[in-house]
């Protein structure tokens, strides 16, 4: 699938620093930004399902036309999985390279804090969404919980390929990650 390629991350990373305004840091310097397209990171905010992101500027007049430029073809199929990429990753302010996803809903939303950014009852509400509107909007909420976190790897698998191996894994991961005393909690109930 398109999202297991080098160049399609590398591809979509780019443009999302194009509408989010980051800007990698160099060693000696912490992260920047640079000037955002706002019009179009608050257009894909806006889209409250993959569909009206696929309606949107930054999705059709941006993202499509760069893969595209890069050689990377979309298939119909892919068109869906990658909007909903699209549209949660305008709402990333963070990437995170190395920790699923699902290991950062399970850490502290705050340092500090002792309970995990994402609930382990959300997280199970999570577990059992099986359309894609719905999928969209839950991890919309997720990436807000985490202080605008994510692992844009481990989301684009959960976007391309939401089964339940995918979910296996990412209950594994959240579980493993869980504070104890939750994990304990968790556990009687």
């Amino acid at each position: 699938m398109i999202h297991e390629r080098e160049e399609f991350q590398k591809t979509f990373r780019k443009w999302w620093k194009s509408v989010s305004g980051f800007r990698e840091a160099s060693a000696d310097q912490e992260e920047e930004r640079e000037a955002p397209d706002r019009g179009m990171r608050a257009e894909l905010c806006r889209a409250k399902s993959p569909l009206e992101v696929c309606m949107t500027a930054a999705f059709g007049g941006g993202l499509l036309p760069l893969l595209e430029a890069r050689g990377i073809g979309v298939a119909e199929a892919e068109l869906v999985p990658l909007a909903m990429l699209a549209g949660i990753g305008a709402h990333v302010r963070t990437p995170v390279e190395g920790t699923p996803f699902a290991r950062l809903m399970a850490a502290p939303a705050r340092e500090g804090g002792g309970t995990a950014a994402v609930a382990p009852a959300r997280f199970r509400k999570l577990l059992r969404i099986q359309e894609p509107d719905d999928l969209y909007t839950m991890l919309v909420r997720l990436v807000k919980m985490t202080g605008q976190r994510t692992n844009f790897k481990s989301l684009a698998w959960a976007c391309f390929k939401w089964d339940d191996a995918t979910r296996v894994e990412w209950a594994k991961n959240y579980y493993n990650a869980l504070p104890s005393k939750q994990r304990e909690q968790n556990q009687t109930k």
